[in-house]
């Protein structure tokens, strides 16, 4: 997963802009849900996967790493910290790949991490019913300006603790009104 754009792979893929500037492009293949991000500048893409009980936050930045929100009275509360693995470093290929697979089997998703802030990045998701709903946002590290999709996303998805890493004890999602995706 090299984050590089090829035509050919991303032809007949959705393709939506974000607010703020740069695109997301979304295409399912096999089980899964391959989501292209494309930032506006250098910065740190972050997915959010969920239902109305559960939301995931996929965050990839120089490592990969996921929290849970599960809601509770109105709230949705933290399942949960951010646990940091499969970091771009210098490490052979084959160990990479072994730490990548054993992620993805974990944890049901995968990206390129990059930290040096590369804006474009590929996401793998598993296709699953608790995972019907998809909001995007990219957070430019220069400026620390969000640009998220889609359009109508006003929820704590754009809270900068959140984007930077951060995990929040609780916080507000509103799941329906980012995009539904059906498989």
């Amino acid at each position: 997963m090299d984050g590089a754009l090829r035509p050919e792979t991303w032809a007949g893929a959705r393709r939506e802009h974000l607010s703020g500037g740069g695109d997301v492009w979304l295409m399912e293949s096999g089980a899964y849900l391959e989501v292209m991000v494309r930032g506006p500048a250098k910065g740190f893409p972050t997915v959010f996967v969920g239902d109305t009980d559960q939301v995931e936050v996929l965050h990839a930045s120089a490592a990969l790493g996921n929290v849970s929100y599960i809601r509770t009275h109105g709230t949705w509360a933290r399942k949960g910290v951010f646990e940091w693995q499969v970091r771009d470093r210098a490490v052979s290929a084959a160990t990479l790949a072994k730490e990548a697979e054993a992620f993805l089997e974990a944890q049901g998703w995968l990206a390129n991490a990059s930290r040096t802030g590369e804006p474009t990045r590929v996401f793998r998701i598993a296709l699953k019913p608790s995972r019907r709903f998809i909001g995007v946002v990219f957070l430019s590290t220069d400026t620390m300006a969000v640009s998220h999709w889609p359009a109508g996303l006003r929820d704590d998805c754009l809270n900068l603790a959140l984007l930077r890493g951060e995990s929040p004890d609780a916080l507000q999602f509103n799941p329906v009104r980012w995009f539904r995706h059906s498989p």
